[in-house]
């Protein structure tokens, strides 16, 4: 395996179009299936915290991804909940849905568990063999 490619910091430019590319469409995806009134996922057993968790952990390996620097990084995070936020105020105005603090703080909790294994993957790519 090439661990140059695990080095997020240093990836080739084309791949980080790509993983910026997939950053808007995956938050794009992210916010109008949260906005879809018919698209609610069941609250029993945590389940629609564990979904946030995951998209927002996702999005921070992204963005960890397409952008270079830490200080980038975490203005990427902080945009990236914000649009969580933005989010759980928008579903107060969705049938069916509600904004919740508690989802905007699985958010929170998705992106410093991104943030933490995309830290990782540098930190093992960097690592001499």
């Amino acid at each position: 395996m090439d661990h140059a490619l695990l080095d997020l910091d240093t990836l080739p430019t084309p791949l980080r179009i790509a993983a910026g590319a997939a950053l808007v469409i995956a938050t794009a995806a992210i916010a109008a299936a949260s906005l879809t009134p018919s698209l609610a996922p069941p609250g029993e057993f945590g389940i629609d915290k564990l979904l946030h968790a995951l998209g927002f952990a996702g999005l921070a390996v992204l963005a960890t991804a397409a952008f270079r620097g830490r200080g980038t990084h975490l203005f990427a995070y902080a945009l990236l909940l914000a649009v969580g936020a933005g989010i759980e105020v928008a579903q107060s105005w969705v049938p069916g849905r509600q904004g919740s603090l508690l989802d905007l703080l699985a958010d929170g909790a998705g992106l410093l568990l991104g943030a933490a294994a995309a830290g990782r993957m540098i930190r093992a790519a960097r690592r001499p063999r």
